[in-house]
């Protein structure tokens, strides 16, 4: 390489090649990469053209093994790296000394005029293209020696922000520690000079403007008070030189304009290191979850989680990775999470977003879109692909579905019978009980993921599923179903749900007459059990879900006739537990046509009528009434315990509904009458 160098370098690289480097000993830039990287160096052109161009370039170690590279100015590599995409680098900020100082007498003249925020911009911009430029060479050395991929500028631009500088915090808040002796010198400061140690780094107090909290719900003030609270760990952590920033969904509500009711933090600080931090000031914290990288810190009752940046290793489960690995860069740590909306972070400190995967763009676009490959993100956790519809159904109701996260879905939706039923069913019920329902059951549908977890719902759609063109021109079963879950739309989880399946029975129960006309008759009772026997326990309902819907599915039909019931039925049903349910779903199935006198088919008015006229009638028959032959009564008659002295007592009960007696001396004559083991003698 010496004939690439010029003459005064050339001799010195002579005088220099037997040296023996010592603590502190200052060595041509050129010896040192000849000596560490031999035969290595031949192959980068990139690294040679650097040494020319800084010919009178040192490299010096310190005390602890530390390499600084010292010419016009001195630059710091980090810690343990020397190689030559460092090396190059250090050169390239060398060389880049001096080119941008007309920025920063701009910048100075600002802080001297007080524009202190239009002062930061510009010095960020001049940082952040020097810095750019440095890791694009740097970058441009290693794709010479190992193939690696160059980043084109605007990437690195992009990223740039959040990578891990000397020091261990990110460049965004080491130029804001440069800043701020910039500020302090009035403008003389330049990088690569040393910082003053008796102004040491302290993050600032945050940039967002105190929200008028007066005007404020008390969830959105609570919630305020939160970030309050996460912003000072994050100060902690900043302060004690690690990148501590706001992750996920915090920062996505935020810049969606909304209040976030949680705010988790993401810290290039290992568990350990959290600890001793928080320790400090003497925080409660859980350290369950430290072998994940998560710790959660307990301040005025509410927990705090702040993970470490991390890439996760395999996901053989389809649930969890088997390993973590820690790492320093936000960058890697947001190329394993699900949807770009939630890989963005925020440093409250200075209100800078970090967006590597275009969430913002997806936001404005409204479109939810998976970070990088969906096969890969699908396969790492199959529960994400329920998200996606459940997301559509809660916060995202205007959004879309980027055409290739959608294709992923659909190609990975059989995965999701390995997902715990317990997982599903909870998603489901956020689906369910969100702002727009349909809008994630129409995305199940299309994609095979209802095929996977409710079949019985797909049938609805399927060649059995055409309805009688009188009754029901809405058209086939499933249109019907989507309009009556429509119409129940904000109404209690078990509602939905009945609602979604009330009509399952129809495929098996269908009889086509001809000229359109199609019967169903016994849907609803073949629907409760298709329901009981295995949708239950496929969703592992609990008992009393399990007994609402399936009186709800079975009843369904019955409430269409209400009016003709006897007086003892009518109240036995309007005295089901889940009744206020049913009268919901009566009215959302009548509803859910488009025959013209389909409001006048709503019960609702006759049952609340008949509400109120039970209520205003004699005290044994309202809804509410106790029986008044019991079991002590019965006992009292002679009759011993039995099944039959229930039976007894629950057809007392209908008798006594039904007006056929109001007192205890009427319901005795009554069973007196008509039990006949309790019949007197000689009658």
């Amino acid at each position: 390489m010496n004939n690439l160098l010029p003459p005064v370098q050339d001799v010195m690289t002579r005088k220099f090649s037997e040296a023996k480097f010592s603590l502190g000993f200052k060595t041509p830039a050129d010896i040192y990469a000849q000596t560490h990287f031999g035969a290595d160096l031949a192959r980068s052109s990139e690294l040679n053209v650097l040494l020319q161009q800084n010919p009178w370039a040192y490299v010096q170690k310190g005390a602890h093994n530390e390499v600084s590279i010292v010419g016009r100015g001195t630059v710091k590599l980090a810690p343990g790296k020397s190689g030559p995409e460092e090396l190059a680098r250090g050169l390239s900020r060398l060389g880049a000394d001096g080119q941008h100082e007309p920025v920063y007498r701009k910048a100075a003249e600002l802080v001297l005029a007080g524009q202190t925020e239009l002062a930061w911009d510009a010095y960020k911009q001049a940082r952040l293209i020097e810095e750019t430029a440095a890791h694009h060479r740097g970058q441009v050395v290693s794709h010479e020696l190992s193939g690696r991929d160059v980043l084109k500028p605007e990437n690195l631009a992009l990223e740039m922000g959040a990578w891990p500088a000397p020091g261990g915090v990110s460049y965004e808040m080491r130029w804001r520690q440069e800043f701020n002796q910039f500020i302090q010198s009035d403008g003389a400061y330049r990088p690569g000079t040393a910082l003053r140690a008796d102004k040491p780094f302290e993050p600032s107090q945050g940039a967002r403007p105190a929200a008028d909290r007066s005007k404020l719900s008390e969830s959105e003030r609570v919630a305020l008070e939160q970030r309050d609270v996460a912003v000072s760990l994050i100060q902690d952590l900043q302060r004690a030189g690690y990148i501590a920033v706001l992750a996920g969904g915090a920062v996505r509500d935020e810049y969606r304009g909304n209040i976030p009711k949680d705010y988790d933090i993401a810290s290039s600080a290992t568990p350990d290191q959290m600890e001793a931090v928080f320790a400090a000031k003497g925080y409660k914290m859980e350290l369950t979850g430290k072998q994940f990288g998560v710790l959660r810190v307990r301040i005025n009752g509410t927990d705090f989680e702040i993970a470490t940046l991390r890439n996760d290793g395999n996901y053989t489960d389809g649930r969890r990775p088997d390993s973590v690995k820690f790492i320093g860069s936000l960058v890697e740590d947001g190329a394993r999470r699900d949807l770009t909306l939630n890989a963005m972070y925020q440093d409250p400190l200075t209100d800078t977003i970090y967006d590597f995967f275009g969430g913002r763009r997806d936001i404005d676009a409204k479109i939810l879109r998976s970070v990088g490959d969906p096969n890969r993100r699908f396969a790492e956790d199959y529960l994400r692909m329920m998200r996606v519809p459940r997301l559509l159904s809660t916060k995202f109701t205007d959004f879309t579905v980027a055409a290739e996260t959608r294709e992923g879905i659909g190609a990975n939706s059989r995965r999701l019978a390995g997902v715990a039923a317990e997982r599903l069913r909870d998603e489901m019920r956020l689906m369910l009980t969100g702002k727009n329902p349909l809008h994630g059951l129409d995305l199940m549908m299309d994609t095979g993921l209802m095929q996977q977890l409710l079949p019985e719902v797909v049938a609805l759609n399927g060649p059995k599923s055409a309805q009688d063109v009188v009754w029901h021109p809405e058209g086939n079963a499933w249109q019907h179903t989507r309009l009556v879950v429509e119409g129940l739309t904000g109404q209690k989880w078990e509602t939905v749900l009945a609602g979604l399946l009330h009509d399952i029975g129809k495929p098996d129960t269908q009889k086509d007459w001809g000229e359109g006309r199609i019967s169903n008759h016994g849907h609803a009772e073949v629907g409760a059990k298709y329901f009981l026997d295995s949708i239950a326990g496929r969703l592992k309902l609990t008992n009393q879900e399990t007994t609402t819907v399936h009186g709800m599915i079975l009843n369904h039909m019955r409430m269409h006739k209400i009016q003709e019931m006897s007086p003892s039925t009518l109240r036995q049903t309007l005295n089901l537990p889940y009744i206020e349910q049913l009268i919901v779903l009566q009215h959302a199935d009548t509803m859910a046509t488009t025959r013209p006198d389909r409001a006048t088919r709503s019960m609702t008015d006759f049952i609340r009528a008949k509400q109120r006229e039970i209520a205003a009638g004699e005290a044994s028959q309202r809804l509410d009434a106790k029986p008044l032959i019991g079991g002590d009564v019965l006992l009292g008659l002679g009759l011993k315990p039995s099944i039959r002295m229930g039976e007894i007592i629950k057809t007392a009960m209908a008798a006594q509904q039904g007006g056929e007696f109001t007192t205890l001396e009427g319901g005795l004559n009554w069973v007196r009458e008509n039990i006949p083991e309790l019949r007197p003698p000689g009658n």
